[in-house]
């Protein structure tokens, strides 16, 4: 309750709690993202190409995936001999990252 005070604003009907979240926009998840990929991913998997940064909304959270984004042209073949991804969740309310998992594939 201690924490949740410091968000209080009194009203004429009493005091109204409110807790912003540090991370409710997209972008700003985005950047968290961006850095934590670049602090974690290998030299390798920063230097591949043709790869996207995929942020869904789940709740509380934000669930961050990078992985392959093919350009996919008509009457070809694509083919992705390996590579690599990163999945986590951001907190909304706090910035915490957390479920941070990698997987690769040849």
């Amino acid at each position: 309750m201690a924490v949740l005070a410091g968000c209080a604003a009194l009203t004429m009907s009493g005091p109204v709690f409110s807790v912003r979240c540090t991370v409710s926009d997209m972008a700003t998840a985005r950047e968290i993202a961006t850095a934590v990929i670049a602090e974690n991913a290998s030299q390798d998997h920063l230097d591949q190409v043709g790869y996207a940064l995929d942020l869904s909304d789940d709740g509380p959270f934000w669930v961050v995936q990078d992985g392959p984004n093919p350009v996919i042209e008509p009457d070809t073949i694509t083919l992705q001999a390996g590579g690599s991804s990163i999945e986590f969740r951001i907190a909304k309310c706090t910035g915490a990252v957390s479920d941070f998992g990698r997987r690769s594939w040849r």
